[in-house]
């Protein structure tokens, strides 16, 4: 049906001037093309479809021309938000039992009802961990909710990015010295402000440092490391804990994907931090990224454009 005539793609004006020439600069560059677009089908119906290009090369690398495939979505991102408004009202709705059970348990363990013995105790104390467990995945759930929906809106203020790791770092100190981990922070720059949502950064370094004290055996070594080049400030965290298979470097980052590297201690997160710290660090115009050899460790990075830095 449509052998020999002008690809609707292009025909129906789903691709503007301008998006083509995107296409094809990128396309010239030899790297694939990928975009979200809209479409009407032949009775008039709007569709979303995926767009992608790939550059076609002639014997001696010149481009010639590109392969584009187009797969229609609509359906896909129907069940998307159908799943997303579920979770973001199961999540809300989930939160005030929640509170509610972590203020009776912690009441019961101080005291507030009357002597309790060792083996109450310790029921009560496994139900307030389950309890936070929950919190923290319903939590998570809620922020990445309001991450896809475009509901997150940065709060930047200057901040010392040193002084706030330092202190992050010396929060989590008693946690890994009692798993017998080594926990230092090194940065050659005393002093760094820049333009932050305090509390994001906050929540991505709390958390890149919370898996790697929980992906570390008994004597190894995390090591926060602040440094900065021409344009970017760069926060690295490295561990020597078991690493991560090659096959799952390119997954770390997907919603919900738990890592296989958990031999030892702590219990499997929500599969969510990774992806949350992802957003948030792009919302800061930044990159992250990880680096592991397994069985030698990992190290998490990410970057902050110099921009955000107070004149």
């Amino acid at each position: 049906e449509v052998i020999g005539q002008t690809p609707r793609i292009l025909k129906s004006g789903a691709l503007s001037q301008d998006t083509y020439k995107e296409f094809w600069a990128k396309l010239l560059l030899k790297e694939v093309v990928f975009k979200e677009l809209t479409n009407k089908t032949k009775d008039g119906k709007t569709i979303t479809i995926e767009a992608s290009a790939n550059p076609i090369l002639d014997n001696s690398g010149n481009i010639i021309g590109f392969l584009a495939i187009q797969h229609d979505v609509t359906e896909k991102k129907k069940l998307e938000k159908i799943k997303e408004e579920f979770l973001s009202t199961v999540s809300h709705e989930l939160r005030t039992p929640l509170t509610s059970m972590k203020n009776i348990t912690t009441n019961i363990l101080v005291g507030v009802t009357g002597e309790i013995n060792p083996k109450q105790k310790r029921y009560l104390s496994m139900m307030n961990q389950d309890i936070d467990r929950l919190t923290r995945l319903i939590n998570d759930l809620l922020d990445m909710s309001k991450i896809e929906d475009g509901k997150v809106i940065l709060v930047k203020k200057p901040t010392d990015i040193i002084s706030l790791t330092l202190i992050l770092v010396e929060k989590l100190i008693p946690i890994a010295n009692s798993n017998g981990i080594n926990l230092e922070f090194v940065s050659n720059i005393d002093k760094n402000i820049i333009n932050i949502d305090r509390d994001k950064i906050e929540q991505i370094i709390t958390n890149l440092i919370g898996n790697a004290l929980k992906f570390t055996p008994n004597n190894g070594k995390v090591v926060v490391k602040i440094d900065e080049s021409e344009n970017e400030i760069l926060c690295s965290i490295s561990d020597t804990g078991v690493g991560i298979a090659n096959s799952e470097l390119e997954k770390v980052f997907d919603k919900f994907y738990q890592v296989g590297r958990v031999e030892g201690q702590g219990a499997k997160g929500t599969g969510l931090g990774l992806p949350i710290a992802k957003e948030l660090i792009k919302l800061h115009g930044g990159r992250i990224w990880v680096e592991s050899v397994a069985g030698k460790g990992s190290t998490f990075h990410f970057t902050i454009p110099k921009e955000n830095m107070q004149k």
